[in-house]
């Protein structure tokens, strides 16, 4: 089974693995929006969105390698 097939399944068959995603999704945008920002304190802001949005995709990754359809 591929990538994104694993990770659509496990996704309608675990809610807590779909909330890892969405505040995943959530993060990126976060981290696009305040990246795009020009006020003080947005590239701190951008870098901790972009921080929690890497330790999410570490976690996924952990539940996706040990998922068995």
């Amino acid at each position: 089974m591929d990538h994104e097939k694993s990770l659509l399944l496990l996704m309608q068959k675990d809610p807590q693995f779909l909330e890892l995603c969405e505040d995943y999704e959530i993060c990126m945008k976060a981290t696009h929006y305040w990246s795009d920002m020009g006020v003080p304190g947005a590239r701190d802001k951008a870098d901790e969105f972009r921080s929690i949005a890497t330790d999410l995709e570490m976690e996924i990754e952990t539940k996706l390698a040990g998922f068995k359809p």
